[in-house]
């Protein structure tokens, strides 16, 4: 499983976690943090907060190629292949109801 950025040449059956996909990085350089760095953190910080957003990134890209339409050398799509082959994220649940 690779990231595939910007304009290379990318394999047919990568899927999309770029601005048009439901798995887009909210946080963005310059409105939410300085850096690339800091915005890759903050995404990896909510997706913790996201229990049925890790599931669904399981499921879906488990096993996949991704691309992202960014043209930084590194981007969130470290975390969602981190999330995807079952790296622990300790995801924050909230408190059980009764």
């Amino acid at each position: 499983m690779k990231v595939y950025h910007g304009n290379k040449s990318i394999p047919g059956e990568a899927v999309s976690i770029g601005s048009s996909s439901s798995f887009v990085n909210p946080f963005v350089v310059g409105r939410d943090a300085e850096t690339q760095a800091e915005v890759i953190q903050m995404f990896s910080e909510w997706a913790k907060t996201q229990p049925r957003f890790v599931e669904i990134v399981i499921e879906e890209l488990r096993g996949r190629d991704l691309f992202c339409d960014c043209t930084a050398s590194i981007c969130h799509g470290q975390t969602l292949m981190d999330i995807a082959n079952g790296k622990r994220i300790h995801v924050k649940r909230g408190p059980k109801r009764k």
